[in-house]
């Protein structure tokens, strides 16, 4: 039979909730707001949408949303 060790050390207690560590919460990222006055993000956005409205397969409108998406960044250099 294994006996409980009483605490010798004020180590062993369990702390109150009051003494508990403050945790640390990871947040995510802050991303910044689309600038909609950009004409290349709205013209990007528009293409975006109307595209991805009328594409069934999930893959390509993926793959395709990507380029589109390298090109944006690419005129905007």
């Amino acid at each position: 039979m294994i006996k409980k060790m009483k605490p010798e050390y004020v180590t062993d207690v369990k702390p109150r909730k009051s003494e508990w560590p403050e945790r640390h919460i990871n947040l995510p990222p802050i991303v910044p707001q689309p600038d909609f006055m950009d004409p290349g993000y709205m013209a990007w956005h528009n293409e975006y949408l109307n595209f991805s409205v009328h594409v069934a397969n999930f893959a390509l409108a993926k793959e395709l949303t990507e380029k589109l998406w390298i090109a944006h960044q690419e005129n905007n250099q």
